[in-house]
C-alpha cells in the first residue's frame, strides 16, 4: 500500500488541542514533565519488526521509525492511521487521547511509561492491549 502525506487533509484542528486531563486516580508518579517528545532507541524499533506508520513522529528525527511518519506540524490525531503503527506518544495530558486512537485503529505498538494505575493505562491498556510488556533497565 502506498501513502502521501497530504498537508491539507492533515491539517491542524483546532479541537483536537482541546485536551482532557489525563491525571492520575492516586498514583506516586508526578504528571510534570520537563519534556514530552521521548526518541525511541532504534534496536527498540528494529526488534519490534516493521511499521507502516508513526502518527506522532519527531520533526527533526535522527532515525525513521515507520515507512511514513506525521509530525506535530501534521496533527496526527486527525490524520488518517494505516497498517501497523509505532507510537510513541507525546507524554503529559494527551497521552490519552493518542492511546485512544491507537485502541480506534486497532493495529500497532505503544510505547509508554508503565503508570499503571493512571486513567489512562485503565481506560486504554488493561482492558484494551493484547498485551503489555514493562521494561526495565
Amino acid at each position: 500500500m502506498n501513502f502521501s502525506l497530504v498537508k491539507s487533509e492533515c491539517g491542524s484542528d483546532e479541537s483536537s488541542k482541546k485536551v482532557p486531563n489525563g491525571a492520575g486516580m492516586g498514583g506516586h508518579q508526578s504528571g510534570r514533565m520537563e519534556k514530552d517528545v521521548w526518541l525511541t532507541p532504534p534496536e527498540i524499533i528494529k526488534s519490534l519488526g516493521h511499521f507502516d506508520l508513526d502518527p506522532c513522529s519527531p520533526i527533526n528525527r535522527p532515525w525513521d521509525t515507520a515507512t511514513n511518519h506525521l509530525t506535530l506540524s501534521d496533527n496526527g490525531l486527525v490524520c488518517g492511521w494505516h497498517g501497523r503503527v509505532w507510537l510513541n506518544p507525546p507524554y503529559g495530558a494527551q497521552t490519552g487521547r493518542w492511546l485512544g486512537r491507537l485502541v480506534e485503529h486497532g493495529n500497532g505498538i505503544a510505547l509508554i511509561f508503565a503508570r499503571t494505575e493512571t486513567e489512562d493505562w485503565a481506560t486504554h491498556v488493561w482492558n484494551r492491549a493484547d498485551g503489555s510488556v514493562i521494561y526495565s533497565e
